[in-house]
Formats: structure tokens, sequence, C-alpha cells
């Protein structure tokens, strides 16, 4: 394995190619499908590729610490489809389904599909209906994308109520009362908790601003904004 590694650490792909077609070598089945995915996709054959990833798939499909493992390579290497598919694998494993779902929702921020990241929080509300932070991100998520917008205010507002220390339930309720224009609302949202800016999420502060923008105060808004790392937002 140390060997492999240096090989692809060099960069020589052919060597590679050489290595993993030799008989017996001491890897599973699915760590070598692995690196013959990688060398086929540095050699520019792509269908090769796909062949290889379906069967280290197929092959780590009943390890979870194979899935953990061909997952974390897939990011690294950029395959973020085949980081999903082992990642969704995972999931079948009660001891590794939170894991699963942290790694799930990685990927697809990944990839700024907000879509799937409502579906999996949608999951996640379902597995584990005790925890208020799922609950959160999927109203915040639907109020990102326009949709389920009163259900998603009242799931804010209640938690809100529960926890009115958290800063990120109160970010949820103000984008809730924004998307209904409810502008005094949105700004009461911040009232018993003021966001710190600079310890702000990227998200939090773009709420922040639009509250300030809403209420009138454009200039500080678009002071404001300026500091806000736009390629850390979701497209929404």
């Amino acid at each position: 394995l140390t060997y492999c590694d240096a090989i692809a650490g060099l960069g020589d792909w052919p060597g590679l190619e050489r290595i993993l077609a030799g008989e017996k070598l001491p890897l599973p089945d699915w760590l070598l499908e692995l690196y013959r995915a990688r060398v086929a996709a540095e050699l520019k054959n792509d269908r090769e590729a796909g062949v290889h990833w379906t069967q280290a798939q197929t092959y780590a499909a009943p390890i979870p610490e194979a899935l953990i493992h061909l997952g974390d390579y897939a990011e690294k290497v950029g395959e973020l489809g085949e980081a999903a598919k082992a990642y969704r694998r995972l999931l079948r494993f009660d001891r590794f389904t939170r894991k699963a779902y942290v790694c799930l929702i990685r990927v697809y921020e990944r990839k700024s599909d907000t879509t799937e990241l409502r579906r999996i929080m949608e999951d996640m509300v379902k597995a584990y209906p005790d925890d208020p932070a799922p609950q959160n991100d999927l109203a915040y998520l639907e109020l990102l994308l326009g949709v389920n917008v009163e259900n998603a205010r009242q799931t804010a507002q209640k938690l809100v109520e529960k926890y009115p220390d958290l800063i990120a339930y109160r970010t949820t309720l103000a984008l809730a009362n924004l998307r209904r224009k409810d502008y005094p609302g949105a700004r009461q949202a911040y009232e018993k908790s003021t966001l710190v800016w600079e310890q702000a999420l990227p998200a939090w502060q773009a709420v922040y601003v639009a509250v300030v923008g809403q209420l009138g105060d454009t200039k500080l808004a678009r002071k404001l904004a300026k500091t806000i790392p736009q390629a850390r937002l979701k497209p929404e």
C-alpha cells in the first residue's frame, strides 16, 4: 500500500498500472479497483475508470470502513458522485449512519446542490426527531429555496423560543420573516441575541445584511456586504 501510494505520489501512472496488473497483490479487491480507477482517470481512459469505480463500490459495499475510505478518497480526487454513492451505502450501517449523513452534507455543499441538501435534511429530521439542528437546517434550506415558508417559519419560531441564545436559529427566523416581507419581525429576531459580525458564518452575515437593507440602512448593508466571502455562500 505504501509503495503504491509512493508511485502515485510521483505521478508515475503507467508504472502504477503495470504494478496493478500483477497477480496476487496483497491488497483487498476494493482497494485494487480504487487504484485502477484512479490510474485509468489519470491516463484519460474515462470509460475504464467508470468500470473500476463500479467494481470498487461493489467490493466495498459490505464493509463500512472500506466505504468510508473510498468516499474520502473520491472526495480528495474530485469524484464527488462516487463519494456520494459510497456514503449512501454507508447509511445502511446503523453505527455509521450519522457519519454518513455528515459526509453527504459535505459532498453536496461542495457541489452547491441546495435541493439535494434539503432532501438529506428531510431524512435526518425523520431519523433524529429530537435533534433540533437538522430541524433548523431543513427550515433554513427551505427558506432559501422558497418552499414551505410558513412551516419553516413556525419551526424557526419554536426553536428560538426553546433556544433563545442560539444565533443560528434566530438567523433562520429572520430569513423566514424576510421571505414573508415582515421586516419588523426580521429585526425582532435579533433583539435578544446580537449577531457578532466577526464570529458569524457567511450565511448568517448575508441574512443579517438583507435585514439591515430592508430596514432602510442601505449604506451600512452595502458596507457589510463587501466583507462577506461570497464563495462560501450558497447560490440561492
